[in-house]
């Protein structure tokens, strides 16, 4: 088995690390008992215990996107308030943006937006009043979020008119 121990211990050290994780590992025999990512891996009975233990709060979500979203739980601890962790968590509705006053020159300090790409699971209001608490869960303490723009694809299809249309104004 491998030595644990950083390089700079003594060698006799190291020899006894490695020597008492062989008798380890030949006592308890961990090898396929127990999956290192067992806990880890958000599953539909394991979604509420892995959100707990990390503090995020998944009750609004549907049982989908809150696996989405606890796919890596101590990377969204780790950057909790900060403008990655607004980033990450909203990943799980596809392509947003963040703007600050430094793209938008409306916005004032410790002010900022959202633009949402609307992406293959469409947007209605559910996902815009999740995404609302998700970002408020996450976002640093002092910022505010003072809006959100929806944008809509473009697409190449070609729209073919049969009659003509008359517009009275």
């Amino acid at each position: 088995m491998s030595n644990l121990l950083p390089t700079h211990f003594p060698k006799y050290i190291q020899a006894l690390d490695s020597v008492l994780s062989e008798i380890m590992a030949e006592t308890f025999a961990f090898n396929g008992l127990v999956s290192q990512n067992h806990f880890y891996t958000p599953t539909l009975f394991n979604k509420d215990y892995i959100a707990s233990t990390f503090d995020l709060d998944i009750s609004f979500l549907e049982n989908s996107k809150a696996l989405e979203y606890l796919s890596e739980p101590m990377t969204k601890k780790r950057n909790l308030g900060t403008k990655k962790a607004v980033q990450n968590a909203l990943n799980i509705y596809g392509n947003a943006q963040i703007q600050t006053q430094k793209e938008d020159i409306r916005l004032k300090p410790f002010e900022f937006s959202l633009i949402f790409t609307i992406g293959k699971d469409g947007f209605d209001s559910s996902v815009l009043a999740n995404a609302r608490t998700l970002v408020s869960d996450v976002k640093p303490l002092r910022d505010s979020l003072k809006g959100i723009d929806v944008r809509i694809p473009h697409t190449n299809t070609p729209i073919i008119i049969n009659s003509a249309i008359q517009w009275k104004i």
